[in-house]
Formats: C-alpha cells, structure tokens, sequence
C-alpha cells in the first residue's frame, strides 16, 4: 500500500468518526452553522430590541445582518455537547454554561480592548458585572436546545 492510499484510508476513518458523533466534517458546514445562527441572532437581537424600544436598532458591533457571538455559541454547544444529547438535563445545563461562559469573556475582551459595552445587564437581576444575567443566560441556550432537540442538529448529519 502506497503513502497515498494510506492517507485516504486516515481521512475517510476521521471522517465516519467524525459523522458516527454527528460533528460537522467540513469548514463549509462549520461556516454554514456559524453564519446562519450568527444571523438568527442578530434577527432576535433586533426584533428584541425593538419591541424594548419601538424603533429599529442595528445590534451587534458589525456592520451587517450578524452577531458571531451566536454562530460561536452554537458551534461550541454542537461539539462539546454533542456526546451528551441524550441526557437533555446535562445538555441544558452544559448549554447555559458554554453559552455564558462566552458571553462573559466576549463582553469583558470587547470592554477591554474597543473601550465600549456592547450590552449591559446591569439593571437586570442577578447580573454579573453587567456581561452576563440569569436571564438571558436561561433564554439563549434554551432557544438552542429547542431548536436543536427539534431537528437534531440535522445540519450537521450528511
């Protein structure tokens, strides 16, 4: 057997390894998932925003229709947890922890180096130096499991 043929056959076990845990296998379904959750939460940021506040506000610190930091929680959920799908209990909790866990350390990094908060929960309860609240902390990763539980991360199936 040639070095070639050796390297296919590593790839194609990386890759029915890779599927047997339902991970994505490719950077386009990795950008896919990001893009399209980065979107949809950009969408619920707005819709959220302006039912607060009754006008249109553009949020987000991009300019366009995203906020990576939902396309980075997804993608984080659907790797690291993807093994423990079975147990929704742990799912919803390792859910809330990943997905606070980056909100914390987005907002703070953000704060650091642009000098500016993004967002603010200070006048929320339970908040922590205003990055992060129970809140939210509950309702995003709540929205990902429904989403995920309902479709079983098919995206990321072949």
């Amino acid at each position: 057997m040639n070095e070639l043929d050796k390297m296919i056959k590593a790839n194609v076990r990386n890759i029915d390894t890779a599927r047997s845990r339902n991970m994505p296998i490719s950077i386009y379904e990795v950008a896919w998932i990001f893009l399209i959750y980065a979107f949809f939460g950009w969408c619920t940021e707005v819709a959220y925003a302006a039912l607060e506040t009754g006008t249109f506000v553009n949020r987000g610190f991009l300019n366009g229709p995203v906020c990576p930091i939902y396309g980075c929680g997804i993608l984080l959920v659907a790797v690291v947890l993807t093994p423990l799908k079975e147990n929704l209990l742990i799912l919803f909790f390792g859910s809330i922890a990943l997905t606070t866990l980056i909100e914390f350390v987005t907002g703070f990094l953000l704060e650091k180096i642009f000098h500016n908060q993004w967002w603010d929960y200070s006048n929320e309860h339970f908040n922590l130096c205003g990055y992060i609240c129970l809140k939210f902390s509950t309702l995003g990763p709540g929205l990902y499991l429904c989403h995920g539980y309902c479709t079983s991360f098919d995206i990321q199936n072949n």
